[in-house]
């Protein structure tokens, strides 16, 4: 579905470095039943942003890390999404059947951020595919009026990678 260059070129003309990361995206693109090149660039994109570049699976902004801990406790994000809160862990541990509950650090490993991520995907994105990138953005991330450019260039820059039209 999307090729090797087709990922590296979508990262980097992002400017981001593709960390090894395309069998992992590939895989994901499957655990999440991500049939067509539409979702896949609005999947990586929203990876991209959230995750500064799939390079981190833990929140780690100094800006916001002493809230999140405050508010979340143990459970602050993870995963290539923002996974977070008592409630989300819970809810990922019973279906993926593994112990991110007690264990919320596991998802900070790739092969976990992989899974917890094509389970937000499912669980929250993949219903809004077909209603375009930007209600997707607005009503699963919540998406800051200043961050709107940002996430927008990102995923314009994915499908012109992927050689598709952006659909928002």
């Amino acid at each position: 579905m999307i090729s090797f260059q087709e990922f590296c070129k979508a990262l980097r003309n992002n400017g981001y470095q593709t960390y090894g990361r395309y069998q992992g995206f590939m895989e994901a693109c499957e655990m999440a039943s991500i049939q067509d090149r539409d979702e896949a660039a609005m999947f990586l994109a929203s990876l991209i942003y959230a995750s500064d570049g799939l390079k981190y699976t833990k929140e780690c902004d100094p800006k916001t890390i002493n809230e999140s801990k405050r508010i979340y406790g143990r459970y602050i994000s993870r995963g290539f999404f923002p996974l977070k809160s008592i409630e989300n862990y819970k809810a990922v541990s019973v279906d993926l059947g593994e112990n991110y509950y007690d264990n919320p650090e596991k998802i900070e490993k790739e092969e976990h951020a992989w899974k917890v991520s094509c389970w937000f995907w499912q669980m929250y994105c993949k219903k809004y595919v077909s209603d375009g990138f930007t209600k997707l953005t607005d009503l699963v991330f919540k998406i800051n009026p200043d961050s709107r450019p940002k996430i927008e260039n990102v995923y314009t820059i994915v499908c012109k990678s992927f050689g598709i039209e952006t659909k928002f």
